[in-house]
């Protein structure tokens, strides 16, 4: 999550969130620059088939550390420093990052479009820890969705410290198009400041006292379908005020929005995806 008016620390993490049972979301991705359990994940990323990883655009760029000949995915890890459930997980290279836009990281701009592919460079083996999450089927818009869950790395409290363990959010967070975004009161004032306008490529949440922070960029926005009991990728952690800042939403990605959702559709094609 790109804090806006502040030095940019991509290493953006989820604030008063709870442990993440074991498995609850077996297609979270953790995006580091080692080959083991050494560091923490810089970026979050979410399986959406047995090769392909989506994650925020702005993780690949030079200043993130995150480049596709020196970065893997931590595939199925709940706690990546704890040796038992490190054993259970996988870890793949990438071998190929797509984002869907470019920009100048000089400006600090984020893109409408801020989504990337990262093709591995094997697939993964599917398990129970290890599985993709379903894309938003065509049908699915944002009247239709009206709260989400949040689950990432991300630090506890703004510039604190990082959690082993996958967090996600207690509760359910409000879920907002760009429209009803800009118009609220806390997020005017951001976006003053802000050099681009939102976009129906772009969504928002916003939560009672929980919300991303450094570490959590990349990381899944979700959408459970009680009929299906099943969740969908409906967003993708972009950028925030700080973290948790009282009546400031976050802005994610908009995996709802037709053309986001057919590029990435059409990257993956030929890879094992959710059984819907």
């Amino acid at each position: 999550m790109y804090p806006v008016g502040e030095k940019w620390d991509i290493a953006t993490r989820i604030v008063n969130g709870q442990p993440a049972r074991v498995e609850e979301f077996p297609w979270f991705v953790g995006l580091t620059r080692t080959k083991g359990y050494s560091s923490a994940p810089i970026c979050g990323g979410s399986l959406i088939t047995d090769r392909h990883v989506v994650t925020a655009g702005h993780c690949l760029l030079r200043h993130s550390g995150l480049f596709p000949d020196t970065t893997y995915a931590l595939v199925g890890a709940w706690d990546w420093t704890d040796r038992f459930t490190a054993r259970r997980s996988q870890i793949v290279k990438v071998y190929e990052g797509r984002p869907i836009s470019t920009f100048d990281y000089a400006e600090g701009h984020i893109p409408e479009g801020d989504v990337a592919i990262m093709e591995l460079e094997q697939p993964v083996e599917l398990n129970p820890t290890a599985y993709p999450i379903c894309l938003p089927p065509a049908d699915l818009t944002l009247a239709k969705v009206k709260t989400g869950v949040l689950t990432g790395w991300g630090r506890f409290v703004e510039g604190g410290g990082q959690p082993d363990k996958v967090k996600r959010t207690s509760k359910t967070l409000k879920i907002m198009d760009y429209k009803e975004c800009s118009r609220v009161p806390a997020m005017r004032q951001v976006l003053r400041r802000y050099p681009l306008p939102l976009t129906d490529r772009q969504l928002c949440a916003l939560g009672d006292d929980e919300d991303t922070c450094q570490g959590d960029s990349g990381g899944p926005l979700m959408w459970y379908n009680e009929a299906t009991e099943r969740y969908h990728i409906i967003g993708l952690v972009s950028w925030g005020e700080g973290c948790n800042r009282p009546g400031i939403p976050g802005v994610y990605a908009n995996m709802l929005n037709p053309n986001i959702r057919n590029y990435v559709t059409c990257q993956v094609s030929g890879g094992v995806t959710c059984r819907d």
